[in-house]
């Protein structure tokens, strides 16, 4: 069965969200966790978060390709505005 678009819609908004939240994500975090906070661990910490946020940032483009600036569910989060 397939999905109505109604929830087509909201899962693409869900998830341009998200990908949103991850490209303005700044790097490190703290926290503790695995890393400590020597200068090389910090440096690596920074290189995976370019990473991330290229990668989410790819993911943007993939979900609102082909919806212009009109598109429905989603002109309401200013991704244009936001990412300038």
């Amino acid at each position: 069965m397939f999905p109505n678009d109604q929830t087509e819609m909201l899962q693409c908004r869900l998830t341009a969200e998200i990908m949103m939240e991850e490209i303005g994500r700044r790097p490190g975090g703290g926290g503790g966790g695995e890393f400590g906070n020597t200068s090389t661990q910090g440096s690596a910490v920074s290189q995976d978060r370019e990473g991330y946020a290229l990668a989410a940032g790819l993911a943007l483009g993939l979900i609102t390709l082909g919806q212009g600036r009109a598109a429905v569910g989603l002109s309401d989060l200013h991704i244009e505005d936001r990412l300038r």
